[in-house]
């Protein structure tokens, strides 16, 4: 059977908060391409962190990667600084905004070789192949609930993956919370394996004062926060229950 990928980028456009004497730290990140010869997709974006300078902390940024296996799993953490190697902040900051220590332009080289060229046809709402099924058109979904106040006082809002010949629905999972404005990532379906994995990045919010600190119609300061995910649904089921669709690539 022919493999056949599809992948959809759902990208949902974040809140912007205002950043002064150096709050808001985190990392931004959104999927940038994957490797299914090297099994991996890759994450891109920045770390912001403080640093002190003349007249006080000033908020500075690095570029960084985040390479995650297509079955899970971080497998690598790249700071990559426009001069130079980096520094001592950046590689802190990293290591405290990304979950793990980070490896240098060096390494990131050998990783960028070992995947290959990254595949990025299908992100931001294109599909690299279109797949039709007895039903209908099979198409993939993320929705979403209404946003509800969670413990630290921001809103939340639940995900799931849902996968539909027409109107049939297929396969239906839920992905965990995310804050109203967070961006998703990549779905990419695999007919030879029978594999469905979705990539796609948590928002949280990393400190700022929630809503109501400062009175009633205060909405309160989010400082964003990118967490990136993998997870592939596999096995028998998942093949049968997907068949529909794959059945353009026999």
């Amino acid at each position: 059977m022919k493999s056949v990928v599809v992948t959809v980028m759902f990208l949902l456009p974040s809140l912007a908060h205002a950043i002064g004497d150096c709050e808001g730290e985190g990392a931004r990140l959104q999927p940038a391409g994957y490797s299914l010869a090297g099994k991996a997709l890759v994450f891109t974006g920045t770390v912001e962190y403080c640093a002190q300078a003349k007249g006080g902390a000033k908020k500075l940024s690095v570029p960084v990667k985040v390479v995650m296996g297509l079955g899970g799993g971080v497998r690598g953490r790249y700071v990559l600084p426009e001069k130079g190697k980096a520094t001592a902040a950046e590689l802190s900051s990293a290591e405290t905004h990304l979950g793990g220590a980070p490896k240098g332009p060096a390494e990131w080289a050998k990783e960028e070789k070992a995947l290959g060229k990254l595949e990025t046809a299908g992100l931001f709402n294109e599909t690299k192949t279109k797949l039709t099924s007895p039903n209908g058109a099979c198409t993939v979904e993320i929705p979403t609930t209404k946003p509800a106040r969670g413990s630290d006082g921001f809103d939340k809002t639940k995900l799931t993956v849902l996968v539909k010949a027409g109107e049939a629905k297929l396969l239906s999972r839920g992905l965990g919370w995310t804050t109203p404005n967070g961006p998703l990532g990549a779905v990419i379906f695999d007919a030879e394996t029978g594999a469905l994995t979705v990539a796609w990045v948590v928002t949280v919010c990393n400190g700022g004062p929630p809503p109501g600190t400062f009175g009633p119609d205060d909405g309160g300061d989010c400082y964003e926060h990118d967490k990136p995910s993998v997870l592939t649904f596999s096995g028998a089921k998942v093949k049968k229950d997907l068949a529909p669709c794959f059945a353009a690539g026999k």
